[in-house]
């Protein structure tokens, strides 16, 4: 994904380096950008113990290419009411992009290698990252800047093709699942592997947050960090860019020619 920490941690640390025109939208629209960073994320928790549309459609809009995707959004940002909200939240979801296309080759890779699993080593790498600036990783507290008014119900409706209904029901859904995976209560983990077991969900036991770290993850770690490092070198390099598109008549060049994979 990589997880819901790890992307709200990199929007909060690529703010400073966002070029002063998306700098302004996102002060005048906070909420709006908040809500970007998650990407097509938020829709894997609609229904999340088993396999739906709107899920599938969060992975189908992983694999369309930057560009493409950020032209059709563009259009339904100026058809939109509020294009001001709509350009906040779009330059959270181009820090989506930025740290989904930087760090998702590798972990794959890993997860080829056969040396740990896609989503342990998010779910290892969101927990060290939460430890290290002293966020509690058992719990979903730190979703508190997850804002679920009618306001962003109606851009999630707008970009992640649900209904306002729905993507209220995803947020609030996030948080109960974020606090059930995190929970360190042996007899609710057990539950949930057993849950996981039988559902259509086999690899729900790897979201679960660890009680320790992975040593399977350990060389794996600092070489994310690198990743993290280099996507927001390429914030710096790629927000004027981004601005230029969103705002004026700038196109996107080569660096937006890949997917989220």
């Amino acid at each position: 994904m990589p997880s819901v920490y790890t992307h709200y941690k990199f929007a909060r640390d690529a703010f400073d380096f966002l070029s002063e025109g998306l700098k302004e939208a996102v002060q005048a629209g906070r909420k709006f950008y908040d809500t970007g960073q998650s990407g097509a994320d938020l829709l894997f928790y609609y229904k999340p113990h088993k396999s739906n549309d709107l899920r599938k459609h969060g992975s189908a809009l992983h694999r369309i290419k930057a560009d493409v995707l950020f032209s059709e959004f563009k259009k339904r940002a100026y058809e939109s009411g509020n294009k001001e909200a709509d350009i906040a939240y779009l330059t959270g979801y181009f820090t989506h992009f930025i740290l989904d296309s930087t760090m998702h080759p590798y972990i794959w890779r890993c997860e080829e290698e056969k040396i740990a699993p896609h989503f342990v080593i998010e779910a290892d790498y969101d927990r060290k990252l939460m430890l290290r600036d002293g966020v509690n990783p058992y719990n979903a507290k730190f979703l508190a800047f997850q804002v679920n008014d009618g306001e962003v119900r109606e851009i999630c409706s707008r970009y992640l093709s649900c209904t306002p209904k729905q993507a209220g029901e995803i947020m609030r859904s996030r948080v109960k699942f974020t606090n059930l995976i995190s929970s360190q209560n042996s007899l609710l983990r057990g539950f949930l592997k057993f849950l996981f077991k039988i559902s259509s969900n086999p690899k729900g036991n790897e979201i679960l947050i660890p009680r320790q770290d992975v040593e399977a993850c350990a060389d794996i770690s600092p070489r994310l960090d690198d990743l993290y490092a280099q996507a927001l070198e390429d914030i710096k390099i790629y927000a004027k860019e981004f601005e230029d598109f969103l705002l004026r008549e700038g196109s996107l060049g080569q660096r937006f020619a890949k997917d989220f994979e």
